[in-house]
């Protein structure tokens, strides 16, 4: 499913967002020539407002994470009316040989086909000098893929620089531009600040511009940080700052649903069901969907009348027949392939999954929708705020004689019968939105 950007707080300065909620029913986002076309080098954004890196404070006692001492994070997002821009900033000194390996190796993912990577800068700082380390011909562009075990593919590229000459005591200090938003959002947007991490953090920065007039909602989670608002040139300025930030540490077995990390969310969803209605074209199909799959919709009409063996001979056919491998490129993160080209092709993720037993159940007589689900967080929606980004998995929702069922194509095929399939569950009702007459 579609991923956003709690992950950053191991030490590595790059967050890998997986903000998600439990479940929605679909009812139905002067240049120097750099070495590639997926990235350049220029200055930062004239937006941006320049925050010096604390060069010669102190991170908070107990800093020392791998040999690094985490010095400044600063993250500067403008909303604009097709597009975000996300600034971020990072500086950190070396203390030991490790720590010199942590902080000479940069990385910067990215997706090629709608964000673009812009290199500004890559310091060393050492006894008061400032030596530059960006070498546009050393940057490596890799596709790591680094799902690719789990059968998917994403596209996304990473930047890789592994810089020369960063000794113990120097500090390491970069920053990067990254602009784009999946065309899948359609102009949405929808995201958040991490505040404190699992390592302490001398200086913290947040900064989020929305357009005068636009409706964004901007929530606390787990703080009780003050912002600064400003108003300027048709922006709404919003700011967060902190000094010594400690760390949070976490032993490692908490429940999914345990998230103590406060961060500041930030949303143009009102509701679960803005989400869900922009959801709803993304998962609608049109009824011919070619003869091999009407071919084995009739088949399966044929060998049984009973909407239970019907429903079961089409999880199984899915689950048996269609394997698992997600093509999750650009807007494929978010929208399923047609059914049709699923069933040609026989194999997708578990959002093409879902909407080819959606189509079939249906194609039946048998209610059924797809679902966004959470597995990792399974109670808790309340706790944040609407997004597409919110989700990591597709499920099937169906009805046969006022009973309910949730169906999860992705799974190996399940024997046995539809009481005794072992059911997928969330911690809490999944069905917060129903689909409307006639979907």
């Amino acid at each position: 499913m579609g991923k956003i950007a709690h992950a950053a707080a191991d030490g590595r300065w790059l967050a890998a967002w997986h903000r998600m909620t439990p479940a929605i029913v679909l009812t139905f986002a002067a240049a120097m020539p750099a070495a590639s076309r997926d990235w350049l080098v220029e200055p930062p954004p004239a937006w941006v407002e320049p925050i010096a890196a604390p060069l010669d404070a102190k991170a908070p006692s107990g800093s020392i994470s791998g040999g690094v001492e985490y010095l400044l994070a600063d993250r500067q997002t403008r909303l604009e009316a097709h597009d975000r821009v996300a600034y971020n900033h990072y500086a950190m000194r070396a203390l030991t040989g490790e720590g010199v390996e942590e902080a000479a190796h940069i990385q910067v993912s990215f997706d090629p086909t709608y964000q673009t990577l812009t290199l500004h800068s890559v310091k060393v700082h050492r006894g008061g000098q400032v030596l530059s380390r960006l070498v546009p011909a050393r940057v490596k562009l890799l596709q790591r893929e680094t799902d690719l075990e789990a059968r998917i593919y994403d596209g996304r590229k990473t930047a890789d620089m592994m810089l020369d000459d960063v000794r113990i005591g120097d500090v390491v200090e970069y920053d990067y531009t990254i602009r784009g938003v999946n065309p899948a959002l359609n102009d949405r947007h929808a995201g958040s600040f991490d505040l404190q991490w699992r390592v302490p953090l001398k200086s913290m920065h947040a900064r989020l511009l929305v357009a005068e007039g636009r409706p964004l909602r901007i929530v606390p989670r787990n703080t009780t940080l003050a912002k600064q608002v400003q108003h300027h040139d048709g922006w709404v300025d919003t700011r967060w700052s902190d000094q010594d930030v400690p760390a949070l540490p976490q032993d490692g077995g908490e429940p999914g649903w345990y998230d103590p990390f406060p961060i500041m969310q930030w949303s143009d969803f009102p509701d679960w069901a803005a989400v869900a209605a922009w959801a709803l074209p993304l998962y609608r199909v049109d009824a011919d969907q070619g003869p091999a799959l009407r071919a084995q919709v009739d088949a399966i009409a044929q060998a049984s009348a009973d909407p239970v063996g019907r429903l079961l001979a089409t999880l199984r056919f899915v689950q048996r027949e269609v394997r698992y491998l997600g093509i999750e490129v650009g807007v494929g993160s978010y929208t399923p392939r047609p059914p049709r080209q699923v069933m040609d092709h026989r194999f997708g993720d578990c959002k093409d999954k879902a909407l080819l037993t959606v189509w079939m159940l249906r194609a039946l007589g048998i209610e059924a929708q797809p679902a966004l689900v959470n597995t990792r967080v399974t109670r808790g929606l309340d706790q944040y705020e609407p997004g597409p980004g919110m989700f990591d998995h597709v499920v099937v929702h169906a009805r046969i004689g006022g009973r309910e069922f949730w169906l999860d194509p992705t799974r190996s095929e399940q024997k046995g019968t539809l009481e005794h399939l072992s059911q997928a569950s969330s911690g809490r009702p999944w069905s917060s939105i129903r689909a409307p007459p006639g979907w």
